[in-house]
């Protein structure tokens, strides 16, 4: 069994789901942009986040203190 490519943070704001959009690759490493919420609640209003991997088996988190993009309206989703 492989094990998952990007897991959820165990506190924060993408605690619920952590979902990756595109991927670019700049040599030698893949960069992710993510999605996540805190909850089923928030599912629809998610910030972007970036991850990276070696292999694109496996993603780590490369901006563990929250989002990178988020909107100034409303609820801030950038979906």
């Amino acid at each position: 069994m492989e094990s998952k490519i990007l897991d959820v943070s165990k506190n924060g704001w993408n605690k619920y789901q952590a979902r990756i959009n595109s991927v670019i690759y700049v040599p030698p490493v893949f960069i992710g942009f993510y999605d996540g919420s805190a909850s089923e609640k928030g599912n629809y209003e998610e910030r972007c986040r970036l991850c990276m991997s070696y292999d694109l088996k496996s993603f780590e988190s490369i901006t563990p203190n929250g989002p990178i993009l988020e909107s100034p309206y409303s609820t801030h989703s950038v979906r």
